[in-house]
């Protein structure tokens, strides 16, 4: 048999090279929602890394829960409701897609490079996902801020108030 790719995918976003056209869809996606919703413009390298890596990771965590699911929609509703809803689903009663992919946030970063760029941003040798995105979640309140948009959500609440909320 004679096979021959005649076309690869190759795309950047925000100085990230994407290979995998889902990933480029689901990534830039997530971000031009998060930034329709806070009105500002998100240039950000290393958030677009840490977005590619948990959209290519956290997908087996989708497909062990139940494969008929979209793992880009779940994981971006996931890290939206992460994002604009104090949810802690530890306290979830049911065994849903949420807590998987929560209990994976938990876990310390896999990823190599991720591994490398956190730790220049935090001087920590090993952190967790949930860590590094609160990091980029307080980047993004201090640009919304800085935009002084009069009528700015707030992104993470998880990061402005301890109280949680179970579902």
């Amino acid at each position: 048999m004679k096979c021959r790719e005649k076309k690869r995918f190759l795309a950047f976003a925000n100085d990230v090279e994407f290979l995998d056209q889902e990933n480029y869809i689901s990534v830039v996606a997530m971000i031009e929602g998060w930034e329709e919703m806070l009105e500002i413009e998100i240039n950000d390298t290393d958030l677009t890394r840490f977005l590619t890596v948990v959209f290519s990771e956290f997908e087996k965590e989708v497909y062990d829960f139940n494969f008929k699911y979209d793992a880009s929609t779940v994981i971006s509703a996931f890290l939206n409701y992460r994002s604009f809803r104090n949810i802690d689903f530890s306290k979830t009663r049911e065994n849903s897609e949420f807590k998987k992919l929560n209990d994976k946030f938990a876990t310390e970063i896999e990823d190599e490079h991720l591994k490398y760029e956190a730790k220049k941003l935090t001087k920590k040798d090993n952190i967790t996902y949930e860590e590094l995105f609160e990091i980029f979640a307080e980047r993004l309140i201090k640009r919304t801020e800085k935009a002084n948009k009069k009528q700015r959500r707030i992104f993470c609440n998880l990061i402005t108030t301890n109280e949680k909320t179970a579902i």
